[in-house]
């Protein structure tokens, strides 16, 4: 019985695990503005603009056709919102965006950002998780599901050969 548990428990653990920390990731990343180099990995941020010239890239994979966007499209901000931190981008873009031109569109998106009712704000909790926990919380419950598995394996059958250097139990 405890082999059956661990083989439905273990897996499951593993993905939420993978799940959570994906949906954390998102949340994080959701108000923050990437910049980088047309060509360039936009990373993990929605809204990414060129270094260069303030322009909004495009980050969709290579297999979408896109000619970038036109404007910055942050979930829950207004069409004025979004024109606005565009519109900021290419202004102070025009010769380049340095690290205090990149923390003024930043600040910006912020202020923006603290006004989105929540009934307008993504909601990652609604994906694979299990109410009450997503993100982290999920993650490291996960984690420690994970965690009970290998304890009780070994507590059953002795530690699993890739842990026997460690684990000192029933040698």
């Amino acid at each position: 019985m405890a082999i059956f548990g661990m083989l439905v428990a273990g897996p499951v653990a593993f993905v939420a695990v993978i799940a959570g920390f994906g949906e954390q990731r998102a949340a994080d990343n959701t108000y923050v503005v990437g910049f980088a180099h047309t060509g360039d990995d936009c990373g993990p941020e929605a809204v990414s603009f060129d270094v260069v010239d303030g322009a909004p890239l495009g980050c969709e994979p290579a297999a979408i056709p896109a000619g970038g966007p036109s404007r910055a499209n942050f979930p829950g901000f207004t069409d004025e919102q979004d024109r606005q931190v565009t519109d900021l981008a290419a202004q102070l873009g025009a010769e380049g965006l340095c690290p205090a031109e990149q923390q003024q569109i930043q600040r910006m998106v912020d202020g923006f950002a603290a006004t989105v009712p929540e009934s307008r704000r993504p909601h990652y909790d609604e994906g694979v998780s299990v109410e009450p926990l997503w993100g982290a919380g999920l993650a490291w419950t996960g984690v420690g599901v994970l965690i009970a598995c290998v304890v009780v394996y070994s507590l059953a059958f002795g530690p699993p050969r890739c842990l026997a250097w460690v684990w000192p139990l029933r040698r």
